[in-house]
């Protein structure tokens, strides 16, 4: 488990009930994407596994990846390119460097487009949380990692379609 010792903002404004807590790792960096939406935010310490995903388009197609059938999480399972945090490493650029190790591409992360939270450990509580950031493709052409077994472009349409991650759903409703 990633143990985070650094605030986190929870997003408490009522846009979010209903929903799982917004929860934000870089107070400076990610606060913009709550300033239109969020009158009341609060200081709060959660220990909790970090995922950065990045959108990664061209037109109307995404970027996915199938995982491993040795995959820890969602083995088999389609996947926008991404990983966990290293200590200190700042968001954008952890997730410009998990593109460029998962596909070989050169992207610019733009802005936060989701963040979703899931307990895939059974504890009863939240254990994961999935950052989405929209991304711009600088250089390189798509390579296949060692993480994923098969890459593709596909619609929004194709990937409900697949099996997939647990954030998709989430991510596709509010970005229809």
């Amino acid at each position: 488990m990633y143990a985070v010792t650094t605030p986190l903002l929870v997003n408490r404004h009522p846009y979010a009930l209903g929903h799982t807590p917004y929860v934000m790792h870089t107070l400076d960096k990610i606060n913009k994407f709550f300033s239109a939406k969020a009158k009341n935010i609060i200081q709060v310490k959660v220990f909790m596994n970090l995922i950065q995903k990045a959108v990664v388009k061209k037109g109307d197609k995404y970027l996915i990846g199938l995982r491993s059938e040795n995959a820890k999480y969602f083995p088999l399972h389609w996947d926008f390119p991404g990983g966990k945090l290293e200590s200190n490493e700042d968001p954008f650029e952890g997730i410009a460097r998990e593109v460029k190790e998962e596909t070989d591409l050169d992207v610019k992360p733009l802005e936060v487009l989701g963040v979703y939270e899931f307990d895939l450990d059974n504890k009863g509580k939240n254990t994961h949380c999935f950052t989405i950031y929209s991304t711009e493709i600088i250089s390189g052409d798509v390579k296949l990692s060692k993480e994923h077994i098969e890459q593709r472009w596909a619609t929004k349409d194709e990937i409900r379609k697949l099996n997939i991650e647990p954030y998709f759903e989430p991510f596709f409703k509010e970005h229809s």
